[in-house]
């Protein structure tokens, strides 16, 4: 799940449901575990209050967000 952005660069989306199968505890170790097995980098939602989401940023090409859109889909059909 995830709240209509806006107007700003970035994407918040709603991942806790995805902690168990990962075997993380946060949006942090979410992020560092996505990084690792994907080479995806977003942001964890927890220093903004927010540790069941992580933050995508809109700043890249097309190209370059459906690449990292894809490496999400696979990350999360892993943990499915």
């Amino acid at each position: 799940s995830y709240p209509e952005p806006g107007g700003a660069f970035y994407f918040l989306a709603d991942v806790s449901s995805f902690y168990p199968a990962c075997g993380v505890s946060g949006s942090a170790e979410f992020c560092e575990k996505l990084l690792q097995e994907k080479g995806l980098l977003v942001i964890p939602g927890g220093p903004f209050g927010l540790d069941n989401m992580i933050r995508f940023s809109f700043a890249a090409s097309e190209e370059q967000l459906a690449m990292a859109l894809d490496r999400f889909e696979s990350f999360v059909k892993d943990y499915s």
